[in-house]
């Protein structure tokens, strides 16, 4: 018998990760690691953020916070899972760049490029040149 583990549920959440039409189940599946027992890991958190798509920045913000306040530590991968959600909010982008910097990560060109595609008028061009 295979019992759950949180190897089977972070497997499940990056499966969901790559069907973005999935991302209640995905947001589901996270809510149950609790229920289990388990403590949602980074892992956990990125595939689930990964799984939200732009549309959904608002909930990918309310996990990201959840993810903090549950003492995990964001890395590169999640902070790029978080900016390529978020290209809904330019200021929300902006802010995520300023938090990778502040722990000595630099973005890599796929969370340049979601910043960049946050950053739709002049004005909040500039403000990234700072």
């Amino acid at each position: 018998e295979l019992l759950p583990n949180i190897g089977i549920y972070n497997a499940a959440l990056d499966a969901l990760a790559h069907e973005p039409q999935n991302w209640t189940l995905a947001f589901q599946l996270l809510r149950s690691l609790r229920s289990a027992t388990f403590r949602p890991q980074l892992e956990s958190y990125s595939c689930a953020l990964r799984a939200m798509g732009p549309q959904r920045w608002q909930q990918s913000l309310a996990l990201w916070t959840e993810m903090l306040a549950d003492g995990i530590q964001a890395d590169a991968i999640a902070f790029g899972a978080m900016l390529d959600v978020e290209m809904g909010s330019w200021q929300i982008s902006l802010w995520l760049l300023k938090q990778m910097e502040e722990h000595h990560m630099r973005p890599d060109a796929v969370a340049m490029a979601a910043v960049l595609r946050s950053c739709e008028g002049k004005q909040q061009l500039q403000l990234l040149e700072m």
